[in-house]
């Protein structure tokens, strides 16, 4: 796997108009390196234009002939604080042309992976919530730490319907999970509807215990953007690759949001066998038609008996 974190990070900022060249074998050629106005820049080198187009106010593309007819196409991020995401967006654009011999095909691929993160960089929306990136947050750590090894990748991502507005956050085969992130210390959790944990069949409920850190926390997998670098690389398919990221960005989130950096210390995830003798409310326990959306506080310590060890 390509860190391009600590590439940029081991470059001199100081030296400009500098690239250095990521070992690969394919047609199209990766570089890493700062462009002459001093911003981290990630080129390719083709013998035509690979047609990547669009561009926002966080990334900006520069292209351009090179010695011998070659072609130029450069992305060039102009914020420092989006770098980690940058680079999950490098380390995803470089993996498509890294052993491809063909280089139409690799072209091709370029283009449909620049056209996917293009729109993810546009914010077009006004942040995200704090509570609702932490649910996020959540269900990322869930699917990367528990679902993914249970179930594999290209099961688990297909299966993540948080952001679809499903009444589970996880439908696999038989098997459904509901994720809830709060603090380590609340005794209860919020189920914001009754469809959440009422099934004919038995599910789990997965309460992360995340508490809020400072900036300068930098364990693994604590916040959006690490959890999106760490999860791309998993995902072979590039079809699955933009159907992840078609998820995250109807969640509601989208890459140029500080709020992709917010930091999480996740100390424990506590899991529940939701059964049917589970004491929830279900749609069948309500007595009145008259009575919709309704939601209601979990007491932890009251469900302490289906509590996994």
């Amino acid at each position: 796997m390509i860190n391009l974190y600590e590439k940029f990070k081991g470059l001199n900022r100081s030296i400009h108009d500098c690239q250095y060249p990521i070992n690969s074998s394919g047609a199209i050629k990766a570089y890493y390196g700062i462009d002459i106005n001093g911003f981290f820049r990630l080129s390719f080198l083709s013998t035509k234009n690979p047609e990547c187009k669009g561009e926002t106010k966080n990334i900006q593309v520069v292209k351009g002939t090179a010695s011998e007819g070659n072609f130029w196409t450069c992305f060039n991020l102009q914020t420092d604080s989006l770098l980690s995401v940058f680079c999950t967006f490098g380390e995803d654009m470089v993996s498509c042309v890294i052993s491809e011999p063909d280089e139409s095909k690799a072209a091709a691929l370029l283009r449909k992976r620049y056209s996917t993160w293009v729109a993810l960089f546009k914010k077009n929306r006004s942040g995200m919530a704090v509570e609702k990136a932490k649910g996020l947050f959540g269900e990322l750590y869930v699917l990367k730490n528990v679902i993914i090894p249970i179930h594999g990748v290209e099961l688990s991502v297909k299966g993540w319907s948080g952001p679809d507005k499903a009444s589970k956050d996880f439908f696999i085969g038989e098997s459904w999970y509901e994720v809830k992130t709060t603090s380590p210390t609340s005794p209860t959790v919020k189920i914001a509807s009754i469809d959440q944990l009422d099934s004919d069949k038995p599910g789990k409920l997965l309460v992360v215990r995340a508490e809020d850190v400072s900036d300068a926390y930098n364990g693994d997998d604590c916040n959006i953007n690490k959890l999106c670098q760490a999860l791309l690389p998993l995902i072979e398919s590039q079809d699955l690759k933009d159907d992840f990221l078609k998820k995250i960005s109807e969640y509601g989130f989208d890459f140029s949001d500080e709020i992709g950096d917010k930091n999480y210390d996740v100390k424990r995830i506590e899991r529940f066998n939701v059964t049917p003798s589970f004491p929830a409310i279900r749609a069948n326990n309500i007595p009145v038609s008259s009575v919709n959306n309704l939601s209601y506080e979990l007491v932890l310590n009251a469900v302490k008996d289906f509590k996994e060890e």
